[in-house]
């Protein structure tokens, strides 16, 4: 879809007067912004998580890249439901590419499991203790046995995707607060149990994410993503002051955050015992939630605001270009999350096979950057892709 330069006459005199986005495309910029960002934490996480740069990706505290990446992969499916003229062909591609992700994660996994079966490098269950390869390969299938090395988020993805076109049906046909209340539901039952649905086999390796409670990031998202115009007027016209109160509210969580990092322990205001239920990332606890959701919204409108005042050229030139170099960049590779999502996966079973956490630092810092090159150089070459993968026209 060809892009336009022209844009609507703006009063700029106040930051309340930019609106949230200054040109309409049928790519959401800001999106694929933070969905680019997702991945570049989840790669410094993964391949050095000691290092400083994955420390300074990590600023935000209470929060991870896997918030990022499933909250904005359901927005930008709500979104592109929103635009969608073919229900049909968009389910037909929710399903296509469900089911190709589910092979690639098949293949991955048995990677590792093998690997692991002949150096005992990895993070993985034994071949021996599963019943023999037979079995394996009927649990990795069923995604009763999934390796811990970092094979814990693409079955879920995978799940979120089979069953995204009834919700995308229902919110399509104004049902979409009866699709919330359906997942928070779900969600709230996940808090008492966990493994309310066992996503891996609970006895038999431990348990990263439960998927009863992450599908309410992910349908969250989606009825944001597809609800995101009429919730930008409502706020821009009618409720302004309700979203700098959230503003605020996200503002003093961040604050709080940073006072449980293991540096400030003389200067903590919450008990991290009582508290670890309401900030559990395995079951998306209440306050993770809100904190995660309600941070990702501010840096949505912050991205689109930055948009809008370059585009009227009010800021220095020389911060406007390096600030829009460094955020194509990102962009870039969130265009191609998914398939730098896999791609990241590389360098990371490399570090976790070599223990690069245990080496010297430098080495650390020069492996993530190496791996974020190979990401980002892999996002900008224009190849075909799989199949599978590939957008709906």
């Amino acid at each position: 879809m060809q892009q336009t330069d022209e844009s609507p006459n703006l009063d700029l005199s106040s930051p309340s007067n930019i609106p949230a986005v200054a040109k309409a495309t049928r790519r959401d910029r800001a999106l694929d912004v933070l969905r680019g960002l997702a991945i570049v934490v989840m790669t410094t996480s993964h391949v050095a998580p000691v290092s400083r740069l994955n420390m300074v990706m990590h600023v935000s505290v209470w929060m991870s890249a896997a918030d990022a990446f499933v909250l904005v992969s359901g927005a930008t499916l709500g979104l592109r439901a929103a635009q969608a003229t073919s229900a049909g062909r968009l389910n037909t591609w929710l399903v296509r590419r469900g089911l190709t992700l589910w092979c690639i994660h098949f293949l991955l996994s048995l990677t590792v499991i093998a690997v692991h079966h002949a150096t005992g490098r990895l993070l993985a269950p034994e071949v021996a203790e599963l019943g023999g390869w037979w079995r394996t390969v009927v649990l990795v299938v069923c995604f009763r046995v999934q390796p811990l090395d970092l094979m814990n988020i693409l079955p879920m993805y995978v799940v979120f995707l089979l069953v995204s076109p009834l919700a995308v049906l229902m919110v399509r046909r104004g049902q979409a607060l009866l699709v919330l209340l359906i997942s928070a539901a779900i969600w709230f039952g996940a808090q008492r149990n966990p493994s309310l649905i066992p996503l891996p086999a609970p006895t038999s390796e431990e348990m990263v994410f439960s998927l009863a409670a992450w599908q309410f990031a992910f349908i969250t998202g989606l009825v944001v993503g597809f609800s995101r115009d009429a919730i930008e007027r409502k706020l821009r016209r009618r409720h302004a002051l309700l979203g700098r109160l959230g503003a605020c509210l996200v503002g003093i969580m961040f604050l709080a955050a940073q006072l449980q990092r293991p540096g400030l322990g003389s200067f903590r205001i919450v008990n991290s015992a009582s508290a670890e239920h309401w900030i559990s990332k395995q079951t998306w606890g209440s306050v993770h939630a809100l904190y995660a959701t309600g941070l990702l919204i501010v840096g949505y409108s912050l991205v689109r605001w930055w948009q809008a005042l370059t585009q009227h050229r009010l800021v220095p030139m020389v911060v406007r270009v390096a600030c829009n170099k460094l955020m194509k960049m990102v962009e870039s590779i969130g265009q191609k999350s998914l398939r730098c999502f896999l791609l990241h996966l590389v360098p990371a079973l490399l570090a976790s096979a070599f223990q690069l956490q245990e080496r010297e630092l430098w080495l650390q810092e020069l492996s993530v950057v190496a791996a974020l090159a190979w990401i980002y150089g892999v996002a900008v070459v224009d190849s075909p892709g799989l199949p599978g993968l590939r957008r709906p026209r």
